[in-house]
């Protein structure tokens, strides 16, 4: 008896299918694979702000004790956390060239994990603007998926840019959050689908796309 067998047909036509499908589905996985990274990498940069910050107020008192420049306070509050100093020049190893935050008045740091770290130290108002590169200098430069805007100040210490501002009265995602205000959902909530359905969020009852 003849045992019934594919041809290399049908062969060539499954294989082709498993293609299509991989090719369809395997960017979409990446995509998410990597935008959960970036979530993480973005919520553990924020928790060591927040610990650093709480311990240099331990230590030289509210921020608008510090002394010194803002180079000088910014070297304050990053001695909690383990980094490499860049100085305040432009186009340097820490951080992008392009978005704001990379000049002169905003000092450079690099994580760790390659984070790239700008931050201004006001002394004037007391208050401290930190933008996030999660890739680095040789990074993505897209805000609000890639760069990211932390700030802290004495009423408020250190907190995610955005909150206040990212919602409306009923509680819907404000669409124009999609910027630096972005940075509050993310670590609020966890992911970045403002990118894929904004119109659909709420602070209130829907916290990821339907």
């Amino acid at each position: 008896m003849f045992k019934k067998a594919f041809t290399l047909a049908e062969i060539l036509i499954v294989m082709a299918i498993i293609g299509t499908v991989a090719v369809a589905t395997i960017p979409n996985l990446m995509d998410s694979y990597q935008e959960e990274r970036d979530v993480a990498k973005l919520r553990g940069v924020f928790h060591d702000l927040e610990v650093a910050y709480s311990k240099a107020v331990a230590e030289y008192g509210p921020i608008s004790m510090w002394t010194g420049n803002s180079p000088e306070r910014a070297k304050i509050l990053m001695k909690y956390v383990k980094s490499t100093s860049c100085g305040t020049a432009q186009n340097n190893s820490c951080y992008p060239s392009s978005p704001l935050g990379n000049n002169t008045t905003y000092s450079k740091f690099e994580l760790e994990n390659g984070v790239g770290l700008a931050i201004f130290m006001s002394n004037s108002l007391s208050t401290g603007t930190i933008y996030v590169a999660l890739g680095g200098a040789k990074g993505r430069v897209n805000i609000g998926k890639s760069i990211f805007r932390i700030n802290c100040d004495t009423a408020n210490g250190m907190y995610p840019y955005g909150k206040g501002l990212d919602r409306q009265s009923n509680g819907a995602f404000r669409d124009s959050a999609v910027s630096y205000n972005a940075t509050n959902w993310v670590i609020t909530n966890g992911n970045m689908d403002y990118l894929k359905c904004a119109s659909q969020l709420n602070w209130t009852n829907q916290t990821s796309c339907p």
